[in-house]
């Protein structure tokens, strides 16, 4: 059935592009759908305390234009309106004349200051669909959105096709779904940079996405709700004159196919996708997901689910020794309660009789069936591209999410065979971001409480370097905590922060926060909302920077409680934690 709407959507695909290249005339249509979506309480979570209230507007009496954007004889950027309305009864009809194909911008607008936006290719005797999507309450913001095609695509010789069919999904827990093909690069200074091919609210189950790309690129397809929660998604390649079927493939574990008839595509990613192998453990897995979800499953089967979601709990709160040997003191830590390093626990340490729930080994059968093949590919094909490609999938996951070095040497190599604009956008810039990530690794193990914290030297908003040397000699103990603006846990942690600074500080206790917002805009604004009562620094830039990369942080919030000599004696710890062992250190000794 799988093969039979590929081979018909492929089909049909084709055939309606040579109809409509061959059918033009001037009149484009743009229709517009206004949707009201009530608040949902349960997305409150996702709000950062620091973002300005949403404004409330009726967006249902917005003005909507189409125009493009041209640039005159002195190369300065002009806008020509195509067309403009009004909604009546929640929708809108525009049209215009367009001589060829044309990038154009259909707005909303109400009043001076609410306006949305969304970019999409109009062509001669072509219908254009999008929604607007009035969301009430304060997230997530309001948002327009194409529905049924999204398309991007003016230049056929560079042209991709994303077409899918998602009947099946459950609407009424993810309404309105959305498709987002989305991909990442770097720019000329290393940053890794995320780009979007294309987005589309699926129509009576189908979309289909067209945008545009020089040369085989890897993407993730991510499908959502109108409220953005995430359903599933999966990995594909991309390339000028692709053509890729996107369908439900497991609807119980929410896992789409994504094939190809030809191309990098079918060669890398469609032989192991599309095995008899794969498809027969994905719907082994897909059925025991049917079972724990409809309540089928046999007793043992969900004693089985208990120990797992155990599992899950303890390993996320509390995470057991994983090595037998118990470090060394750092010199001078020698008064510190050595802990040894800790890491995730396998299922096998929960199970009874060390036995497995069947679906963690299906996932794990899976994976490495992925991994084997993108391996393969990645050590030992003839092109380079292919090799490039394979790596950038990542046929080093795994469930530990582990750091691995492997893919090192594959990238010294391909530096030597690909072109020098590829090593320096494609191999070179992620080489760097994995050794970081292995330094990274190789620091979050060792730092642990008996061993020494990094010696920094970082600035304050004014400038002021503050090194923590200086900060570590004039206080007792120091609790050292990485955050940004950006971080909704971080900034909800502040208050009991706060109380603690407040109460603890005359006994010697100090705060020392570390941001590592993007820029430094992103840091003075959330600073002057917050109003830190302690010393606050910045590592601009995000984790890749040094001093991150020295505490071994790979997300926020990541807290340190140190002592005068520089000592650690907590790690990942949390103002909840941190209440405790200062309750432990301070008021015993005001008792005593």
């Amino acid at each position: 059935m799988l093969k039979q709407f590929i081979l018909i959507a492929t089909l049909s695909l084709a055939t309606l592009s040579v109809t409509e290249e061959l059918d033009l005339t001037k009149r484009f249509t743009v229709i517009g759908d206004y949707i009201s979506i009530e608040e949902d309480p349960d997305y409150a979570a996702y709000v950062n305390p620091l973002d300005e209230p949403k404004e409330e507007v009726d967006l249902s009496s917005a003005t909507v234009s189409v125009s493009q954007e041209i640039l005159d004889d002195e190369g300065q950027t002009q806008t020509i309106e195509l067309a403009r309305g009004t909604f009546s009864n929640g929708n809108v009809v525009l049209e215009g004349e367009i001589q060829e194909p044309t990038f154009a911008n259909i707005t909303v607008q109400t009043g001076e200051t609410t306006t949305l936006s969304v970019r999409t290719l109009l062509v001669p005797n072509r219908v254009v669909s999008f929604a607007l999507l009035d969301h009430q309450g304060p997230f997530p913001p309001d948002q327009m959105v194409l529905t049924g095609a999204s398309r991007h695509a003016k230049d056929p010789s560079k042209r991709f096709t994303i077409v899918g069919d998602l009947t099946g999904i459950d609407e009424e827990y993810y309404p309105m779904p959305t498709v987002t093909v989305r991909g990442s690069e770097y720019d000329d200074d290393g940053n890794k940079q995320f780009v979007t091919f294309g987005k589309v609210q699926v129509k009576d189950g189908s979309f289909l996405i067209e945008g545009e790309v020089d040369k085989p690129q890897t993407v993730g397809i991510f499908v959502s709700s109108n409220m953005g929660l995430y359903w599933g998604g999966a990995e594909a390649i991309i390339e000028p004159n692709a053509v890729i079927a996107v369908v439900i493939s497991a609807r119980w574990v929410n896992r789409l196919a994504i094939t190809a008839g030809a191309g990098k595509h079918s060669k890398i990613i469609g032989k192991w996708r599309m095995s008899e192998e794969y498809l027969a453990k994905e719907a082994a897995l897909d059925e025991e997901f049917k079972k724990l979800r409809t309540g089928t499953a046999s007793a043992e089967e969900r004693e089985e689910d208990a120990d797992t979601e155990l599992a899950e709990e303890q390993v996320s709160e509390e995470p057991v020794v994983k090595h037998d040997s118990t470090p060394t003191p750092a010199e001078g830590c020698e008064h510190v309660v050595v802990q040894k390093d800790t890491g995730a626990q396998r299922y096998e340490e929960f199970s009874p009789g060390g036995t497995r729930p069947p679906f963690i080994t299906l996932q794990d059968d899976l994976r490495e069936i992925r991994n084997a093949a993108l391996l393969e590919i990645a050590l030992k094909s003839e092109d380079p591209i292919d090799s490039l490609l394979a790596l950038e999938l990542d046929p080093f996951t795994s469930s530990e999410h582990e750091v691995n070095d492997a893919a090192l040497p594959i990238y010294e190599r391909l530096m030597t065979l690909l072109d020098e604009d590829t090593v320096a956008r494609r191999v070179k810039p992620p080489r760097d971001e994995l050794a970081r990530s292995v330094a990274r690794d190789v620091n979050d193990k060792a730092l642990i409480p008996g061993q020494r914290a990094p010696e920094f030297t970082l600035t304050d908003l004014s400038g002021t370097e503050v090194s923590l040397a200086e900060v570590l000699d004039a206080n007792e103990s120091v609790f050292i905590d990485f955050w940004a603006s950006w971080c909704t846990p971080c900034i909800e942690d502040f208050p009991a922060l706060k109380d603690l600074h407040a109460t603890y500080k005359n006994d010697g206790f100090e705060v020392l926060t570390i941001s590592v917002d993007d820029t430094f805009e992103d840091w003075k604004e959330a600073v002057d909302q917050i109003e830190f009562p302690w010393i606050d620094l910045g590592s601009l830039g995000g984790i890749e920077t040094e001093t991150p990369v020295s505490y071994g942080v790979f997300g926020i919030p990541k807290g340190f409680l140190v002592d005068s000599q520089g000592c650690i004696l907590q790690k990942e710890i949390r103002p909840d934690r941190l209440k405790e062992v200062l309750s432990l250190r301070y008021d015993d000794q005001s008792n005593d």
